[in-house]
């Protein structure tokens, strides 16, 4: 994975836009190549939510069922357990999205909670460090 950077917004505005936090290099969001080809894959995402690191990631949908989202998954879980260790690591995903749901329990996170949020169903899940 690489960090996304570039200069098309102010880092005031990337401040807003992507939750980044400034005290620490690992928040924020991640463009994902495959290690094959170099090809972007999709996108990843590290959140600071106080106690919590929030990740969440994309496949592109040319690379979908190829074992790409397990594997940022399990590199996020790494990477926040490396750097960011006194916080839970949590993802949410629709109940609707079963490839989603395990790849997040393909990756040791247990459901700790279900939402409503609209006509929504959205279940959250965690690990701890």
């Amino acid at each position: 994975m690489k960090y996304i950077t570039g200069s098309s917004l102010s880092f005031d505005q990337a401040v807003v836009r992507y939750s980044v936090d400034i005290d620490h290099e690992y928040f924020g969001s991640y463009f994902v190549e495959s290690p094959v080809d170099n090809q972007m894959v999709g996108f990843a995402v590290i959140k600071n939510k106080g106690k919590e690191a929030e990740i969440g990631y994309l496949v592109l949908e040319p690379h979908r069922s190829m074992g790409f989202a397990t594997q940022i998954n399990m590199e996020l879980i790494g990477i926040c357990r490396k750097k960011l260790r006194d916080r839970r690591i949590t993802a949410q995903t629709d109940i609707r999205n079963k490839a989603s749901i395990r790849v997040l329990q393909k990756s040791g996170m247990k459901k700790i909670n279900t939402s409503e949020i609209g006509s929504s169903t959205i279940l959250k899940f965690g690990i701890d460090m």
